[in-house]
């Protein structure tokens, strides 16, 4: 048992009634190692609030996502940070998948974005249409298992609303979206345009909300003491 471990069983001893063998080992290793990591003394560590641990512990039941609760019950842990452990972001946890965490992990700051762009065709008199939405590299570039999945995550970290796409803004460098029109799919959609209609690229931006940066704060970053 390393320095922390004593201190984070002791913590962890309320709520033992709610652990099980296999799940308690992985766990109190696990987060005795974050906490180490983070540099968090042993005067800071205090038993998690049960508005999330509990929850939290009975989703590792089934998860995909153990890191991603590991570290939220390490902040709710530390009396430096328990507060940002809002009982919320289990819920939140339970509707991500792994792909949709790396892409939260990979996107940069609040007010900083990712390029993406939504493919169509317009034909006069009728409107325009759209066939695909949000193309991006952002699939290759946070390491997700398949760029097919990635619409859709981000269609969920926006309802989520860890994300968002706002209206009618883009990129000022035009050059960063030379990557995604370099990409297959958008000669694939423009080859399915009708016959007569006006192929259209629309370029937008795709970032992480105030609210997304807390929840990776508390549940998706791994921390690293500056020491």
């Amino acid at each position: 048992m390393g320095t922390l471990g004593r201190t984070v069983n002791i913590a962890l001893a309320p709520l033992r009634g709610l652990l099980w063998d296999e799940i308690e080992a992985w766990l109190a290793a696990t987060i005795e190692r974050k906490l180490e990591e983070r540099g968090v003394p042993k005067e800071r560590i205090t038993t998690p609030n049960p508005d999330v641990a509990v929850p939290a512990i009975e989703a590792l039941r089934y998860t995909r996502l153990r890191e991603q609760y590991a570290n939220l019950l390490a902040t709710s842990m530390d009396s430096a940070t328990a507060l940002e452990a809002h009982p919320a972001f289990v819920e939140i946890l339970k509707q991500l998948t792994p792909d949709e965490a790396k892409i939260l992990q990979f996107l940069p700051r609040v007010e900083r974005h990712e390029p993406l762009i939504d493919l169509g065709f317009e034909i006069p008199e009728k409107g325009q249409f759209v066939i695909y939405r949000h193309a991006s590299t952002i699939g290759a570039d946070a390491g997700c298992s398949a760029d097919a999945i990635v619409p859709q995550a981000i269609n969920n970290l926006c309802r989520l609303g860890l994300t968002e796409i706002p209206a009618m803004r883009k990129l000022a460098e035009d050059w960063r979206y030379d990557r995604i029109r370099a990409l297959s799919v958008v000669s694939e959609i423009k080859a399915q345009i009708p016959k007569g209609a006006r192929f259209i690229i629309e370029e937008k931006i795709f970032g992480i909300t105030i609210m997304g940066e807390s929840f990776r704060a508390a549940c998706i970053s791994e921390h690293k003491s500056a020491a």
